[in-house]
């Protein structure tokens, strides 16, 4: 954690930098690159299959918006998702020039797939006796649950 955090007397600040730390950290930075490309995906494309289904079936555009990226990035990241059938494009019911993005039956077992790669702790948090990784998952848990909009905790495959 850096000097200046560690320095500080705030609670919240402490905790939030060491979960990005722990986040970032070289034994866990590649994680997320490597679950992707373990389902044959870019991290982007990744990202775009999580969002699909948290979101549900979205508009081009939506799904931009959520994933703060232009349009022709969607476009390619979609391209991704539907050359490996993780996704399909289909006209929506209420204007056909709008197109919609959902995932297929496949493209939820992917994303299956890479949640529960994704789900395995790392050994800084498995290295915790039982009873401090019983507290934070409870503390972060409840945290999800403040969230805007609240969240639900993650669930193993």
């Amino acid at each position: 954690m850096p000097a200046d955090v560690a320095a500080t007397s705030n609670p919240a600040r402490v905790a939030w930098s060491c979960v990005a730390a722990l986040f970032m950290s070289p034994q866990n930075h590649g994680r997320f690159a490597q679950t992707a490309a373990g389902i044959g995906l870019n991290p982007g494309a990744m990202k775009a299959l999580m969002t699909l289904h948290t979101m549900g079936e979205l508009p081009m555009r939506a799904l931009g918006s959520e994933l703060h990226c232009d349009a022709s990035m969607v476009t390619q990241m979609v391209d991704a998702l539907e050359a490996k059938g993780y996704a399909e494009r289909v006209a929506s019911p209420t204007d056909r020039r709008v197109k919609l993005v959902r995932l297929t039956k496949r493209g939820v077992n992917a994303r299956h797939q890479a949640l529960d790669q994704l789900s395995v702790p790392p050994a800084a948090i498995t290295s915790l006796p039982e009873r401090d990784q019983e507290a934070l998952a409870r503390i972060l848990a409840k945290a999800l649950t403040l969230a805007d909009p609240p969240m639900d905790p993650p669930h193993t495959v």
